[in-house]
């Protein structure tokens, strides 16, 4: 679901799996998609961690580090860390498949200006 939200924004998909072990000596299992767009101006990564945690993070530069696409991101329940023009960074956790996909559609929006 996320793989197809990000490639029909154009961006370049790529998927990995990494295992992180623990302090206590457990394991986590991390799967991973990112989403570039070619112009180097978005990136986009969802985790899904095996001990159940979810997150979304959203990369933007530029003309993509709108104002407005930052107040769509805090809306959303976002953390966002944004110099307008420059670089907006939202981190979202705790955001299942389809609702990453509904905050990539607001927050990434065309024309948010």
């Amino acid at each position: 679901m996320v793989r197809r939200a990000l490639e029909s924004k154009g961006l370049r998909v790529s998927e990995s799996r990494v295992r992180y072990k623990t302090l206590d000596g457990g394991m986590v299992e991390e799967n991973r998609i990112t989403g570039y767009s070619g112009d180097g101006s978005v990136k986009v990564t969802y985790q899904e961690f095996s001990d159940g945690r979810k997150r979304l993070s959203i990369l933007a530069r530029g003309g993509r580090a709108t104002r407005r696409a930052g107040e769509r991101a805090e809306a959303h329940g976002g953390k966002v860390d944004l110099e307008e023009g420059e670089r907006l960074y939202a981190v979202f956790d705790n955001v299942d498949p389809r609702r990453a996909e509904e905050i990539l559609d607001d927050v990434l929006a065309e024309g948010d200006s």
